[in-house]
């Protein structure tokens, strides 16, 4: 339906062109042409030369209304039909959401790029079948992601601000270099998950299985870490100052803390019970 609007649209605009086109040349032509041009009519008012005048004067008028009213019109019929493609858009995603199957994870990344290519970056997914989906350098900006399956996903340097990921599915998802600011991640599941260079700064981590996964240069200052598990995850170089509610029996479970900066007292507690972690010969 989109589609047969734009095309409608644009036949209708390019009519309109013409004619406004061919009246500008016409009004020139008499213009210019009024002094040289003989009344031929002899009756009533038309053996007037100011019914003439008035009239080349009418028609100037007329051309300035049709342009002036010719881009109001184009201008709010472009932006109903921007909205249109947007709502469809939308609708497409909806159309496939709790769609477990390769074809819907296609259909969710195009739209998702259409979006992105109209400046539209708060979008909802989810409970979205997107398993090894390329998703790199999208923006997805105080969207919605709860449930959504991003095992195997691609979201290097993506832009997730603000997002809500309760219960994403991120295992071996790449999320190298992207932007999690704020972003919203209770219970998420990650297993081998890329977390290189993410920064992670405010993100409420609160109960986010964090398994397996690489960490290194991640930034996690103000992060909220209750109940977070970190067994077997390696943060080389991470920053963890300012983050909440880290539970030291649960932060030593970590393969490595090599070069990771902690506040002061976290450092020491977990330096007390497994300082190894801090080095570089394990």
């Amino acid at each position: 339906m989109g589609k047969i609007f734009s095309r409608t649209f644009k036949n209708e605009l390019a009519v309109m062109i013409s004619i406004l086109v061919l009246l500008a040349i016409m009004t020139v032509v008499l213009t210019l042409s009024y002094d040289y041009i003989p009344i031929i009519i002899h009756k009533s008012i038309y053996q007037e030369s100011s019914f003439w005048e008035g009239f080349l004067v009418n028609l100037h008028n007329s051309v300035f209304d049709f342009i002036f009213l010719g881009i109001m019109l184009y201008y709010f019929t472009d932006r109903i039909n921007e909205k249109r493609k947007i709502e469809e858009y939308h609708d497409n995603i909806e159309d496939v959401r709790f769609w477990f199957r390769e074809e819907a994870t296609s259909k969710i990344i195009a739209n998702i790029t259409r979006l992105n290519k109209n400046g539209v970056i708060k979008i909802n997914i989810s409970k979205c079948y997107l398993k090894d989906a390329y998703l790199k350098d999208v923006k997805l900006i105080n969207s919605k992601l709860m449930g959504a399956v991003l095992e195997g996903s691609n979201l290097h340097s993506a832009l997730l601000n603000g997002s809500d990921f309760k219960g994403a599915k991120l295992e071996n998802a790449n999320l190298t270099g992207a932007s999690l600011k704020e972003a919203k991640m209770r219970n998420i599941f990650c297993d081998e998950t890329n977390f290189t260079g993410t920064n992670l700064t405010d993100t409420d981590l609160n109960k986010a299985r964090l398994i397996n996964s690489n960490f290194k240069s991640a930034i996690l200052k103000g992060a909220d870490l209750q109940g977070a598990e970190f067994d077997n995850s390696s943060f080389v170089k991470a920053n963890f100052i300012g983050a909440r509610n880290i539970d030291i029996n649960s932060i030593v479970k970590a393969k490595t803390l090599v070069g990771s900066k902690f506040d002061s007292q976290i450092k020491v507690e977990i330096e007390r019970v497994k300082p190894e972690l801090f080095s570089h010969q394990r």
